[in-house]
């Protein structure tokens, strides 16, 4: 329906289901070294080994009930994991670096911040409840460059009325999270980076309404979502698949960087804020200076 009404796209969908084809070709490969390990055949510590394990017990029982964990269903399973998951919060993770060089005293209160909260100790996840202003320009970096601009699909479950307009059931909706994050009537000079719109009057991180890099219904802010993780008690979400580990991987990661290096653009060299629109908004290839900041680091 999508290529019929937009036959501009097809060369965009063809592109994208050979890239499906290529990655599973890539699962499959996992897989078949898990298994030849002898891993699968039990709980094991990750998601792979307790899918196979399951996948293989369903198959012996002879019931027929295998459901969806089958080869076919598992291939998707990590196409959401690391498409959701990793290859975002990368994407989100070099725009943040870009917005740290490009505005010193952002990154300067950043890491004054961990430095008065760290004291020469490793980051670890819990730090987020006292890291405010950091998380704050995370939080900004995602409005300010929507990773996906368009936002994911979504389905309408039944007949719906909306500002006037008629939604039947089944009809696709597709969320302009860009339109959402760059509204001026949301967030005065929207294209300004501008952390304090995440901090309340004392300086605690808050989510306005309006914030949606997740799509609707995401937590508030990572302690949050680490304290209320539980994947089996979580249904009705209709949010990114990838939620929880992209913000687990974008604070470690991002935050460890800065932490631990003075980022800034080669002298002389501007730095390239507009990106490239795909299916996610990319930043083009360009160069970064990392100074240490501590001896240990060197």
């Amino acid at each position: 329906m999508f290529v019929r009404v937009f036959p501009e796209y097809k060369k965009t969908m063809r592109f994208l289901m050979e890239g499906k084809e290529k990655t599973h070709v890539v699962y499959d490969n996992m897989i078949r070294e898990r298994k030849k390990r002898g891993e699968g055949s039990g709980p094991g510590d990750d998601m792979i080994d307790a899918f196979l394990a399951e996948m293989s017990r369903r198959q012996a029982s002879g019931r027929g009930d295998e459901g969806f964990y089958t080869v076919s269903q598992f291939h998707h399973l990590l196409a959401d994991l690391f498409g959701a998951g990793v290859d975002t919060t990368l994407t989100t993770l070099r725009w943040f670096l870009l917005f740290m060089a490009q505005n010193p005293d952002v990154q300067t209160r950043v890491q004054e911040e961990l430095d008065g909260v760290l004291q020469g100790r490793p980051l670890t996840l819990e730090d987020a409840a006292v890291l405010p202003y950091t998380e704050a320009t995370l939080a900004e970096t995602q409005r300010i460059r929507s990773v996906v601009p368009l936002g994911i699909p979504h389905g309408a479950l039944e007949d719906t009325e909306l500002a006037g307009y008629h939604i039947p059931r089944g009809a696709m909706l597709v969320p302009l999270q860009w339109a959402v994050h760059m509204d001026p009537k949301l967030w005065p000079e929207p294209d300004r980076f501008n952390p304090g719109r995440f901090l309340t009057e004392d300086d605690r991180f808050y989510k306005p309404e309006a914030f949606i890099p997740f799509q609707t219904g995401g937590e508030a802010d990572l302690e949050r979502t680490l304290r209320s993780f539980d994947m089996f008690s979580r249904t009705g979400k209709r949010i990114c698949v990838g939620e929880e580990l992209g913000r687990m991987l974008l604070f470690l990661f991002g935050v460890t960087i800065v932490h631990q290096f003075r980022v800034s653009p080669p002298e002389g060299a501007p730095l390239d804020l507009e990106g490239d629109v795909g299916i996610t908004l990319t930043p083009r290839p360009q160069s970064l200076l990392f100074t240490a900041r501590f001896e240990t680091t060197r």
